[in-house]
C-alpha cells in the first residue's frame, strides 16, 4: 500500500490523463498527512485507485506508522538568482524509517546530493523543513553534523600523502572514539572491505579502493545514520554485493539508519525503501517489491523509465507514446505489504552473514565523548603536521625562503654603485689641477676612459657606453689658479675656463646621483690639496655649513638600513600569507573540507589548528630571518631585540590571518593567489618601504597610515636606528595597528568561514 506520510504528487495541475481506450482516469494525488493525526489516519481508507475495468480498490486499513529517522517536508533550494536561478528542489517530502535502508535513486543533475547536503547541514533549504532525529540540522544543540552522521560523499575527498591507518585515525578521532577501539575499528575494516596493508598510502590505491577506504571513513565510527552517495560506483560486483549484505546486517542488529544513491538502479532492491528523483522532485516512494508489483514490471530500471515517460506527459513534455492504462492501473494483491517491508534475515542475508553479523557486533566503538572540541582542534593539528611532513622539500623551501630573500635584500639592495663607465675629455697637455681632480675620484666608483674630443665622449654617453662625460679646458689649470689668488677680480671668460663641464645621463636616478656624490667629494679633496700647494687655509674652501654628529644614525647612512625594517616586515608578513592563503582552497577542492565540517568540526575549530600549525612554520622562518638580518650581515639595531624579535612575529601572524582570510573567501587557487599578490604589493608600495612616506601626496599618505604595515614599518625604524622601546608612543602604536589587523582579518575568516565554506 502507499504510505500516506509521504507525498505521490506525479500529475502537479492535472487532475486527467487520456487513455487509450478513451476512457478517462480520475487521480488523487496523495498528501502528506502530519504524524500527529496518525490515529485517524491508520482508521482511514485508501485514497481511490482505478482499476483497468475502471472500478476501484478496496479500502484496507494502514498499519501503525513507524519512527522516522529522517523526515523531509516540501522542500524546496534554488542555485543562482534571476534568470540564472536553478530549481534543484521542488517540494520534496519523504520520511526515512529508522533502521532501515532507503535507496534515492535518480539521474544526475535531479537533486540527490543537494538533498543529502541539507541533510547533513551543509545546506539550509530556501522552503520547508529537514529533521534529523528530529532535530533541524545545523541548529543550536542539533547532533548534525556531527558523529550521529557517517557521510560518503561522491568524490573519494581522502588525504593522497596519508596512509589508510591515518586516515581512519584522523576521522575516528573528529568523531570522539577511543585510541583501543579505532585500532580494533580499523582492523575490521581492513578486512571487510578487503584492503591493502594500513601502512599504503591513498595517493597510492586504485580507484576502487579509494572508494572503498572512504566507504571506511564513513563506517568508522558505526553511526546511527549512514549517508552513502554513490559508494559502490568502481567497485567490483562480488565486493559491492558484501557492501549491501554488509548494510542490510547494520540495519538488523544495530538499527542503524542508510540512505544511499546510487547509479546501479537493481541493486537497489535490496533496500527496504527507494525514493525515485526527477528534475527535483520525488516521483514515487514505496518498497521495491510494492513497485514492482504496482506497475507489473520485471525490473527497477524499467520501473523508473516508465515513470519518468508519465512524468514528461503530466508536465507537457512529448515522451515517446506510452499506454499509461499498463502503468497505472495493474492488478494489485489486496494484502500488498506496506512500503516499509519487515523482511527476515534469511530472505536477505546471504551465506556467511551470520559472521559478518558477529564481527559488526564485536566491534561497535567506544567515544570519549561527543564534541570535544579540543580533541577536534588536536586532530586536525596532527593532520596537518602530517602533511607538512610528507611534504618535506615544500616545507624545507618554506622554511628558508625568507632567509633567501632577506640574503638577496642585503647583498644586491642598498650598496653604492660601483665600476660606473664614465668617459674623459682633458684638454691640458701638461699635467696639471685636470689631473690632479680626477686623481681624487674614487677609483671604485667610476671607470674613466680618455676620448680625444668632446664629441666622442658625449656620443659615449649618447650611444649607452657611458653614464656621464668630464670636459676640462685646456687653460683649466692657470684659470683655476688666477680665480683661487684674485677671488672675485677676475672677469668672466676666466671663471668660464676655470671650471669643469659634466655631462650626466639621469635615466638612472640612483647612478646619477651617485656620479654627483662621488664628484662632489672629488673636488673637495682636490680644493684642500691645491689650497694646501698654494699656501692657503684649506677651511676656506669649505662649505660654510657645517654637519656636526648626527643626534641618531651615522654620519654615512646607507639605503640598506633605511629599508631594512620595511623588508623584514614585508618578508615575514608575505611569507605568513603565502603559508596559509591556500589553506582551505586546497582542501575544499579535494572534497576534505567538507567531510570534516559533516564530521562536526567548527570554522572556530578549523581555523584554530591551522593558526597552531602555521605558527611553527612561522616561528622557524622568523628565526632564520632574524639571525641572517642581525647576526650574519650586521644591520645595526640600537633598540632592545625582544621589540624586534616581537614586532616581526606579530606582523608574522598577522599575515597569516589575512592569509586565512583569503582562504576562506576563494574557492580557487587563483582567486587566491591573485588576491594575495594583488593586495600584497600595494600595501608594499604604500607602507614606506621602498619610499618614505613623507614623500607622499598628503591624502595618500593619510591612507597608508591605515594599512596593516605602515605604521609597524616606522615603529621598527624607530627601535633599529633611535634604540627607542615600547615605552614610546610611536613605537606602541605599531604594536597596537598590528594587533587590531590581525584580530580583524581572524574575525573576518571565521565569519567567512561559518557562512560561506
Amino acid at each position: 500500500m502507499l504510505n500516506l506520510y509521504n507525498t505521490w504528487d506525479k500529475f502537479e495541475g492535472s487532475n486527467h490523463i487520456a487513455m487509450d481506450d478513451d476512457q478517462s482516469v480520475s487521480l488523487s494525488a496523495y498528501r502528506r498527512i502530519d504524524q500527529q493525526n496518525a490515529e485517524k489516519a491508520m482508521n482511514g481508507l485508501l485514497n481511490e485507485v482505478p482499476l483497468d475495468n475502471g472500478n476501484e480498490i478496496k479500502k484496507s486499513p494502514l498499519p501503525l506508522p513507524k519512527s522516522y529517522a529522517v523526515e523531509v517536508c516540501e522542500v524546496e533550494h534554488n542555485y543562482g538568482t534571476g534568470r540564472k536561478t536553478v530549481s534543484a528542489l521542488r517540494k520534496i517530502s519523504l520520511n526515512v524509517p529508522q533502521g532501515e535502508i532507503y535507496g534515492l535513486l535518480g539521474p544526475s543533475g535531479c537533486g540527490k546530493t543537494t538533498l543529502l547536503k541539507c541533510l547533513v547541514g551543509r545546506l539550509s533549504p530556501q522552503h520547508g523543513q529537514v529533521r534529523v532525529y528530529g532535530c533541524k540540522p545545523g541548529g543550536i544543540g542539533s547532533p548534525v553534523p556531527g558523529p550521529l552522521i557517517g557521510y560518503m560523499p561522491q568524490e573519494i575527498a581522502l588525504f593522497p600523502d596519508f596512509t589508510i591507518e591515518e586516515t581512519l585515525v584522523f576521522f575516528a578521532r573528529l568523531f570522539g572514539m577511543k585510541y583501543r577501539a579505532i585500532k580494533e575499528r580499523i582492523d575490521f575494516l581492513l578486512k571487510f572491505l578487503e584492503l591493502p596493508e594500513k601502512t599504503r598510502m591513498v595517493g597510492q590505491l586504485s580507484g576502487g579502493q579509494k572508494r572503498r577506504v572512504s566507504l571506511a571513513v564513513a563506517l568508522v565510527h558505526s553511526p546511527p545514520l549512514l549517508i552513502l552517495d554513490e559508494p559502490t560506483v568502481g567497485v567490483d560486483p562480488v565486493l559491492r554485493q558484501t557492501i549491501w549484505d554488509y548494510l542490510v546486517t547494520l540495519t538488523h542488529n544495530t538499527r542503524m539508519t542508510v540512505i544511499i544513491t546510487t547509479h546501479y538502479i537493481e541493486e537497489a532492491r535490496q533496500a527496504n525503501v527507494v525514493g525515485l528523483m526527477r528534475f527535483g522532485r520525488l516521483l514515487v516512494e514505496a518498497s521495491p517489491d510494492y513497485l514492482l508489483n504496482r506497475f507489473n514490471m520485471a525490473t527497477l530500471e524499467n520501473v523508473f523509465l516508465k515513470l519518468c515517460q508519465l512524468d514528461a506527459i503530466a508536465n507537457g513534455n512529448s515522451p515517446p507514446p506510452l499506454h499509461a492504462k499498463s502503468i497505472l492501473a495493474p492488478e494489485l494483491n489486496e494484502n500488498q505489504p506496506d512500503i516499509v517491508t519487515e523482511v527476515s534475515k534469511s530472505d536477505i542475508l546471504p551465506n556467511g552473514a551470520a559472521a559478518l553479523q558477529r564481527l559488526a557486533s564485536e566491534t561497535e566503538p567506544e567515544f570519549v565523548g561527543l564534541n570535544k572540541s579540543r580533541m577536534k582542534t588536536t586532530a586536525l593539528f596532527k593532520k596537518n603536521l602530517i602533511r607538512l611532513k610528507r611534504n618535506l622539500p615544500v616545507l624545507l623551501f618554506q622554511f628558508i625562503l625568507p632567509s633567501i630573500e632577506i640574503i638577496l635584500f642585503c647583498v644586491c639592495i642598498g650598496r653604492d654603485p660601483f665600476n660606473i663607465p664614465v668617459a674623459v675629455y682633458n684638454q691640458e697637455v701638461n699635467s696639471g689641477y685636470g689631473d690632479l681632480f680626477l686623481s681624487k675620484i674614487n677609483n671604485g666608483t667610476m671607470a674613466l676612459s680618455n676620448y680625444h674630443s668632446l664629441e666622442a665622449a658625449l656620443d659615449s654617453v649618447k650611444q649607452g657606453k657611458s653614464w656621464g662625460a668630464i670636459a676640462i679646458g685646456k687653460n683649466f689649470s692657470s684659470a683655476l689658479q688666477m680665480r683661487v689668488l684674485l677671488g672675485g677680480g677676475v672677469d668672466n671668460d676666466t671663471v668660464a675656463q676655470s671650471g669643469i663641464s659634466v655631462y650626466l645621463d639621469m635615466t638612472n636616478q640612483i647612478i646619477g646621483y651617485e656620479l654627483q656624490r662621488s664628484l662632489f667629494s672629488a673636488w673637495e679633496a682636490f680644493s684642500e690639496t691645491m689650497s694646501t700647494q698654494l699656501g692657503l687655509n684649506p677651511a676656506g674652501f669649505e662649505l660654510p655649513v657645517k654637519f656636526e654628529a648626527p643626534l641618531y644614525g651615522g654620519q654615512h647612512p646607507s639605503f640598506t638600513e633605511f629599508m631594512a625594517p620595511g623588508v623584514l616586515l614585508s618578508i615575514a608578513f608575505l611569507a605568513a600569507v603565502a603559508l596559509t592563503a591556500l589553506s582551505f582552497v586546497m582542501e575544499r577542492k579535494e572534497g576534505l573540507l567538507e567531510r570534516s565540517l559533516v564530521a562536526g568540526v567548527t570554522s572556530y575549530e578549523f581555523l584554530m589548528s591551522h593558526v597552531l600549525t602555521q605558527m611553527l612554520v612561522l616561528g622557524v622562518q622568523i628565526t632564520l630571518l632574524l639571525a641572517f638580518t642581525f647576526w650574519v650581515f650586521r644591520i645595526p639595531s640600537q633598540g632592545p631585540f625582544i621589540y624586534v624579535m616581537l614586532l616581526t612575529l606579530l606582523q608574522g601572524s598577522c599575515g597569516m590571518a589575512y592569509g586565512l582570510m583569503i582562504s576562506a573567501l576563494c574557492r580557487e587557487e587563483n582567486s587566491a593567489t591573485m588576491l594575495a599578490l594583488g593586495s600584497f604589493y600595494p600595501n608594499l608600495l604604500l607602507s614606506g618601504t621602498v619610499w618614505p612616506v613623507q614623500a607622499m601626496p598628503d591624502f595618500m599618505r593619510y591612507f597608508s597610515y591605515v594599512l596593516p604595515q605602515t605604521l609597524p614599518i616606522e615603529s621598527m625604524r624607530y627601535i633599529l636606528s633611535r634604540g627607542w622601546g615600547i615605552e614610546h608612543f610611536e613605537v606602541a602604536i605599531g604594536f597596537g595597528v598590528t594587533l587590531v589587523w590581525t584580530s580583524f582579518f581572524l574575525i573576518a575568516a571565521v565569519i567567512i568561514f561559518r557562512y560561506k565554506v
